[in-house]
């Protein structure tokens, strides 16, 4: 991914956050996907999800005004959704997974609070709902984007690819392809 730009938001700064025992480990697993962007590879810290994605925030909200989340295992997001997040800023945009879970989501600095993930259940098919029903309970706008697929299972692969061509992603088609034929 490039960096993306909207008015006074640049998207060109990127932190990976892995669960391995070591840092150097994950760099040299994830180095090929991070060609080319400038990605900070950081070891998850102790606590539940929504400990860990509050100290994230808190990190992040102390030089920039806008987080933008998405979880490394949905298989895709909506085309052009970083630049909706950047165009209707301070709202939050939001994509929910088709199981219920939380695949991307942006925040703005003067919308968080430490207490805003602590009332959604993370990691259950109820997550997008609880967030979507917390962030409108907090006052936070939301423009909620289309479901899409999370890749859990190889089950779900033909559905991610039907999902693809639906919206001619050859992109993403392609580079599916080509990780599927390296780990063949």
């Amino acid at each position: 991914m490039e960096s993306v730009e909207h008015g006074s938001h640049t998207l060109k700064n990127y932190v990976y956050y892995h669960g391995n025992s070591s840092t150097l480990k994950a760099r040299l697993q994830w180095k090929k996907y991070f060609r080319g962007l400038r990605v900070k590879i950081c070891k998850q810290k102790e606590g539940n999800f929504a400990e860990r994605l509050t100290r994230v925030s808190t990190e992040v909200f102390a030089h920039n005004d806008l987080l933008v989340f998405w979880r490394s295992n949905a298989a895709y997001l909506p085309k052009g959704v970083f630049e909706t997040a950047f165009a209707l800023y301070p709202r939050t945009v939001f994509v929910p997974e088709r199981g219920g879970g939380v695949a991307f989501f942006s925040l703005a600095r003067e919308n968080f609070t430490p207490a805003l993930f602590s009332k959604i259940l993370w990691n259950t098919p109820l997550a997008a709902r609880s967030f979507r029903e917390n962030f409108l309970q907090n006052g936070i706008q939301i423009v909620e984007r289309a479901r899409v697929a999370y890749l859990n299972t190889l089950k779900n692969v033909p559905r991610i690819i039907r999902e693809l061509e639906d919206v001619g992603d050859t992109k993403s088609l392609e580079a599916l392809d080509k990780i599927v034929l390296e780990n063949s």
